[in-house]
């Protein structure tokens, strides 16, 4: 029996078939523009949302010369290095290097600008909605530690992170409990303390002697 692969077609139904309330990033309501080979094969989709302050291209990396089956989701900062100071630029890029340890997504560099990019490559073979969703977390969640390089990332950090707090509202009027929502942040990538201090941010405080335990 062959493969199954999860195609650019039905990920672009995943995204253009979004609601106005979404509990989830994928269920928003994007607008998807595509890409095609002179043949018509779908190569890529160009996503973008009023919301999200992320342009995102979905590619599909997949050649007849090769066993690769990968979908890459890649998110365009905006930050451009190149004329950086060469001890700056050192800085940065090890800084970058390092937040490349979070789940799923790294941080590589693009164009004659080495503009800064988070990427988030996922296997056809095993792709599912709720991974595409986990994949889409994982790079915002990326986009917000931008904060942690000095110089950088002060006012992108907060557009990303206004997106997980609305993100967060969306469960909380929804009925997901607080510790329901620290984990989801922390499945896609968010260390368990800032977790915390996001759902915080949002969920009223807790009655003394509640059972709605945090995760440790």
């Amino acid at each position: 029996m062959p493969e199954k692969y999860t195609s650019l077609e039905e990920i672009r139904e995943w995204l253009v078939n979004g609601t106005d309330n979404p509990e989830t990033f994928v269920d928003l309501r994007w607008q998807v523009l595509e890409e095609k080979r002179e043949d018509g094969k779908l190569t890529a989709l160009r996503v973008t949302h009023p919301k999200v302050p992320l342009d995102l291209t979905v590619t599909d990396l997949e050649r007849s010369d090769s066993k690769l089956k990968i979908v890459r989701l890649a998110a365009d900062t905006g930050v451009d290095t190149v004329d950086l100071e060469p001890g700056d630029k050192l800085k940065l890029y090890r800084t970058l290097l390092i937040l490349s340890k979070l789940p799923i997504v790294k941080f590589t560099l693009a164009g004659e600008d080495h503009r800064i990019q988070i990427v988030a490559d996922v296997d056809k073979r095993l792709l599912s909605k709720q991974e595409f969703e986990e994949a889409l977390a994982a790079i915002l969640t990326a986009y917000s530690y931008l904060s942690k390089i000095e110089g950088i990332g002060v006012v992108l950090a907060k557009k990303g992170l206004a997106v997980l707090l609305e993100l967060v509202s969306k469960w909380h009027e929804k009925g997901k409990s607080r510790s329901e929502a620290i984990r989801a942040l922390v499945r896609a990538g968010i260390d368990p303390g800032t977790a915390e201090k996001i759902v915080e941010t949002v969920y009223p405080a807790r009655k003394a002697g509640g059972s709605d335990l945090l995760i440790q």
